[in-house]
């Protein structure tokens, strides 16, 4: 590997690990941004790890979607005359 290519796999390397910690953190639009730019700069491996996180935490916010929200229903109640 030529030095500017190792360069720039140890780049994406590091935005591949800032994304999981961002991730880790709950900060998920953070997470998105370094596993975007992982992808882009990376190869093999990496970029295939990226997409792996993208793909879990879309996976993540369809199901938290889905589910129903307690304080919805809490709120249908109470605007029906419900106690």
């Amino acid at each position: 590997a030529t030095p500017i290519s190792l360069n720039i796999s140890e780049e994406a390397r590091s935005l591949l690990d800032q994304g999981r910690a961002a991730e880790s953190a709950g900060k998920v639009g953070v997470a998105k941004i370094y596993y975007q730019m992982a992808a882009r700069r990376g190869h093999d491996d990496v970029r295939d790890e990226a997409l792996s996180g993208l793909e879990r935490m879309a996976a993540s916010a369809r199901a938290a979607k889905s589910k129903p929200n307690r304080n919805d229903d809490e709120l249908r109640e109470s605007s029906n005359g419900a106690p």
